[in-house]
């Protein structure tokens, strides 16, 4: 039985995933059926997790040693998790 992290340490693993491209780490922060949402650039994004895992394993974002991300807010509601940049 695999153990469900916190939100925190489901973000934290998926900053980790988006440094190096991992698509085990990044599987381990969302669930098999969970989708992301967002707005970059202005452009609705509303795709399965598994998409983006894929997308992200193409291409890693710490590809020089100089990647850095923190956690500026989390909110949780129910089975949801909000972050804040």
């Amino acid at each position: 039985m695999t153990k469900t992290p916190t939100a925190e340490a489901a973000v934290q693993l998926y900053i980790q995933g988006v440094a190096t491209g991992d698509t085990a780490t990044l599987e381990a922060a969302f669930h098999a059926d969970a989708r992301v949402f967002g707005a970059p650039g202005n452009q609705r994004v509303d795709i399965p997790a598994a998409d983006m895992i894929t997308m992200i394993a193409q291409q890693p974002a710490d590809v020089d040693g100089s990647f850095e991300a923190t956690i500026q807010s989390l909110e949780v509601h129910a089975d949801v998790a909000e972050i804040g940049r």
